[in-house]
């Protein structure tokens, strides 16, 4: 999956995929069904740690 990097919520799904990798969470990740930046790949829709 994917997302932008350089957008408010791009940033944030970044800091919490950080977050969760620094404290070795379990994170669950869901798509948009849909790709607008790199055919093939689905778009992130939100990022939940659990």
């Amino acid at each position: 999956m994917q997302f932008k990097g350089d957008t408010a919520m791009g940033k944030s799904l970044l800091s919490l995929a950080l977050a969760a990798h620094t404290t070795k969470a379990r994170v669950d990740v869901y798509a948009t069904g849909k790709c607008s930046i790199y055919p093939g790949l689905s778009d992130v829709n939100y990022i939940t740690i659990t």
